[in-house]
């Protein structure tokens, strides 16, 4: 499962059946910010699916619809 949770609590999630790769996270952020009015602000682990190609070029034509922000594993510990 791959989910996102808003400030105000609301929940968006996606049920895998596989692998989560750059492909299921790409497919993750269409369904994210399909009827989102609002710029959203997205924190990651920096999983290598949230760095694929395609997915920073979708990123990057998108980029006043939503920015990844990436935090580093250890500073949840």
């Amino acid at each position: 499962m791959v989910s996102a949770i808003s400030n105000k609590g609301h929940v968006e999630f996606m049920i895998l059946d596989g692998t989560f790769n750059g492909g299921v996270f790409l497919e993750f952020l269409v369904q994210l910010v399909k009827y989102k009015q609002q710029k959203i602000f997205l924190v990651v682990d920096g999983h290598s699916a949230h760095k694929t190609k395609a997915v920073k070029a979708w990123l990057e034509e998108n980029k006043e619809r939503i920015e990844l922000f990436f935090y580093h594993p250890i500073a949840l510990n």
